[in-house]
């Protein structure tokens, strides 16, 4: 069981990751690359347990939280940025479909690994149910409103 909850959040990642980038090669081809290069460093880093079995915070979860702020912030400020800086992107943007940009949510469902985790021990509340669940209604929602 605690393999469907390790891989399986991978498993999400790479297929959302693929479908992105390929619906972006044509148009944004080094979007595609980026996001590439980003999501395996995401899945790597996220095979790290930067918090292992500790329940209170030490000095050296600040370097998983540290990595997890990168992974979670750097690309919308590349996004925002190169919006600026770049009229191709900002044009392909505006002619992406509103359905296409809420369906990159699905993968969301994700968050039912979470659930799993939780109810296995591995992950307090507040994490694990709350954050599973509320990953699980985005994720529907997106799913009900993009089609």
């Amino acid at each position: 069981m605690e393999t469907i909850y390790t891989i399986g959040p991978s498993v999400i990642a790479a297929v959302t990751i693929l479908l992105i980038a390929t619906y972006t090669w044509n148009t944004m081809r080094s979007a595609s690359i980026v996001l590439v290069v980003w999501g395996v460093l995401a899945i790597a880093i996220g095979q790290y347990s930067f918090f292992a079995g500790v329940s209170q915070w030490q000095a050296s979860d600040w370097i998983g939280f540290l990595f997890f702020g990168a992974l979670t912030f750097t690309p919308a400020g590349l996004l925002l940025v190169a919006t600026g800086r770049l009229p191709s992107l900002t044009h392909h943007l505006a002619q992406t479909p509103t359905s296409v940009l809420v369906m990159t949510q699905v993968y969301r469902f994700g968050g039912v690994f979470l659930i799993m985790a939780y109810a296995h021990g591995q992950l307090p509340l507040s994490v694990g149910l709350v954050t599973g669940v509320v990953d699980v209604v985005v994720a529907t929602t997106a799913l009900v409103l993009s089609v």
